[in-house]
């Protein structure tokens, strides 16, 4: 008989400011435990086993790296670290200091507990298109059968917008506006 491979354990390895070698996660899974706790502590999340915690931790902080690529304010602290954070030159929402470059923002947390919610929720983070076209209109459908064509000013996105987790990270002068989602960037 053939001996099954086992599936490999991927190590959580979070990133805690000081440029951690393979980093993979922006919070430990106790923080969004807590962030949730906050929120009313959703079954959701809270029926998961760590390791199912843990993995939708990792699939958020890719998301995010990959979501704010183009807008995130600052500089990565070196070329070789793992993440997109820590960052350096970043200013506070006052604009009157700057965040340490040996830290995680909270808020930067926040918002991967948020998204790994969503994750443990089946939601897909990433981009689902390689393009960033707009739709500039298209017929809705219902199952009764009936039909509605929409026009839309300037174009509707064809990926799906997260604009609650964008303004967490707008609001803490993390990024740049997110403008039209996941991908976008000003020219």
């Amino acid at each position: 008989g053939v001996t099954p491979t086992p599936t490999p354990t991927i190590d959580f390895i979070v990133e805690d400011g000081s440029e951690v070698a393979n980093a993979n996660a922006y919070c430990l899974d106790t923080f969004a435990d807590s962030y949730h706790a906050l929120y009313g502590n959703p079954t959701a999340w809270s029926s998961l086993t760590q390791a199912a915690k843990q993995e939708a931790i990792r699939k958020a902080t890719r998301a995010c790296d990959e979501r704010y690529l183009d807008l995130w304010n600052g500089d990565q602290v070196t070329v070789t670290q793992s993440l997109a954070w820590p960052r350096a030159y970043v200013t506070d929402p006052t604009g009157d200091d700057y965040y340490a470059d040996n830290v995680i923002p909270t808020e930067l947390q926040q918002w991967v507990a948020r998204a790994a919610l969503l994750v443990a929720q089946g939601y897909t983070l990433e981009a689902e298109t390689e393009s960033s076209a707009t739709l500039k209109s298209e017929t809705l459908r219902s199952a009764g059968g009936f039909e509605k064509s929409v026009e839309y000013l300037g174009g509707k996105s064809p990926q799906t917008q997260y604009p609650a987790l964008d303004a967490m990270l707008e609001k803490a002068n993390l990024i740049e506006n997110a403008g039209a989602g996941w991908g976008y960037s000003e020219a």
